[in-house]
């Protein structure tokens, strides 16, 4: 992942090592079903509500990977502006406080799930935008 812009996203190298990736996850998953003591009790992932839990947590490192990467980048050449006069980078810390504030308040209100649900529905709009 690290060089995929370097050799390409559709490199033969790239695809190799994603597919081998893909095949060494299918044969721990299937180890880990035939051991005695496995590493990981797969097992726990028949309880849905853990299942979807894990699903959103890796949602929302994925979506918070991309936002710093995309940011990353723009931040260093911006379209559309010179070095000079590119924009200041956001500054999210005043909007903490209030944020805690008013999640306890939903949380109560709506709960967890609807809270999350809604959340994650909000980064992937603003990151698809």
């Amino acid at each position: 992942m690290l060089s995929g812009s370097q050799w390409g996203w559709g490199a033969p190298i790239q695809l190799l090592c994603l597919a081998a990736s893909a095949v060494c996850g299918i044969l721990f998953v299937l180890r880990e079903r035939r051991i005695d003591d496995p590493m990981i009790d797969l097992s726990i992932f028949h309880n849905g509500f853990f299942s979807i839990s894990i699903v959103c947590v890796l949602l929302v490192f994925v979506v918070s990977f991309c936002v710093i990467i995309v940011q990353l980048f723009t931040s260093r050449t911006p379209s559309g502006f010179r070095p000079q006069r590119r924009p200041p980078p956001a500054r999210f810390a005043p909007c903490e406080r209030p944020r805690g504030s008013l999640e306890r308040h939903f949380s109560d209100k709506l709960g967890a799930k609807a809270l999350t649900v809604a959340g994650l529905a909000i980064m992937l709009a603003g990151f698809a935008s």
